[in-house]
């Protein structure tokens, strides 16, 4: 009795053992992967107050070998519509639409590679977000030939473009040494607010190898704030103290002239 509760003993032991070893292999192995690239961000919430004229978000990174590095910059996604205007009877007016779905509100990114084609295969790249083309066939329907989509996915670009909310050319990665790197991205004053995503990747032979990625905050803080909340969650109280303040200043200006 003692000799087989002596065996069960052994069994449990070995196997505890067992397990430990293979959880601190597991645990090594992701800190070595998690070493391979990092990056962290100069700051993490970007506050909109009054007088925003944009600001500089640095993010810092750390590689491990040689490889090529992306840095992908993305806010929230939302729908976006593409409308054409066409003339009818003399005068333009909105007749055809196309709808692309899951659209960044605000893209931004950059390479370590001088030619983007040469970074990685063009299936890897819609995969990994990276570029223009990653998100230009996302269409709610197929109602239009390959020209007309094509026309309204570089219309959806260029209107993104005018606004400051996409690049017109993707930023360089510069590395400080071997293995320290650094990018800065241009946020617009008129920059969307919501969360951000920013991801990094590492690119060898081809293949992305490594991600991380780090969330970002953009937010109106202070009276601006108010202001923002009551005219979304309170958009009738928000007409009414709109037509009330005019209202008074009229007033108060026609009192000012009359005594003047």
């Amino acid at each position: 009795m003692s000799a087989l509760w002596y065996r069960k003993k052994l069994r449990l032991r070995a196997g505890f053992i067992l397990f430990v070893v293979l959880a601190v292999c597991q645990s090594d192995r992701a800190q070595a992967e998690a070493r391979a690239l990092n990056i962290d961000l100069a700051q993490s919430h970007i506050n909109i107050t009054t007088g925003f004229t944009g600001a500089l978000l640095s993010v810092f990174g750390t590689r491990k070998g040689r490889g090529d590095v992306v840095i992908i910059l993305e806010g929230p996604l939302k729908d976006s519509i593409v409308r054409r205007k066409e003339n009818v009877a003399g005068a333009w007016i909105n007749r055809s639409w196309l709808k692309f779905k899951d659209v960044p509100v605000y893209y931004d990114y950059a390479h370590s590679r001088e030619n983007e084609e040469d970074l990685l295969p063009e299936s890897e790249r819609l995969l990994n977000h990276i570029g223009f083309e990653s998100f230009k066939s996302k269409l709610e329907s197929n109602r239009y030939d390959s020209e007309t989509v094509e026309n309204f996915q570089n219309a959806l670009i260029r209107n993104k473009q005018k606004r400051h909310l996409f690049p017109l050319e993707s930023q360089d990665v510069r590395f400080i040494d071997d293995h320290f790197f650094r990018v800065d991205f241009r946020l617009p004053s008129n920059v969307p607010r919501g969360e951000y995503v920013v991801r990094a990747l590492l690119v060898e032979n081809g293949k992305v190898t490594h991600a991380t990625k780090q969330k970002m905050t953009v937010a109106q803080v202070g009276f601006s704030s108010s202001v923002y909340s009551v005219a979304h969650n309170e958009s009738l109280l928000y007409g009414v103290l709109c037509v009330f303040v005019a209202c008074v200043a009229g007033w108060l200006s026609n009192v000012f002239v009359r005594r003047n």
